[in-house]
């Protein structure tokens, strides 16, 4: 029987596999090191005025820059821009 504000009842396999999916720690820190080092780029004196909501979308959006150019020039390959079919 449950108890109300306890863990629900799983077996013990499920369990680790939530933790190990949700708890395990990063090998690396170089991630987040470089995410740090993009901020500080981002964050210069001429920004000083610049929102926060800014300020994460840029982070964001120059954090995966990687990522994105390889999925434009995956539709790109493919053709699915509309204005490149004219």
């Amino acid at each position: 029987k449950e108890m109300p504000g306890q863990f629900p009842n799983m077996d013990r396999a499920k369990w680790i596999s939530l933790f190990i999916k949700y708890n395990t720690a990063l090998p690396s820190s170089a991630a987040v090191e470089r995410m740090f080092s993009t901020a500080g780029d981002i964050l210069s004196p001429k920004r000083a005025s610049m929102t926060s909501d800014r300020f994460e979308k840029l982070v964001f959006t120059k954090g995966n820059k990687q990522l994105l150019d390889t999925v434009l020039w995956r539709e790109r390959r493919e053709g699915k821009f509309e204005s490149e079919k004219d």
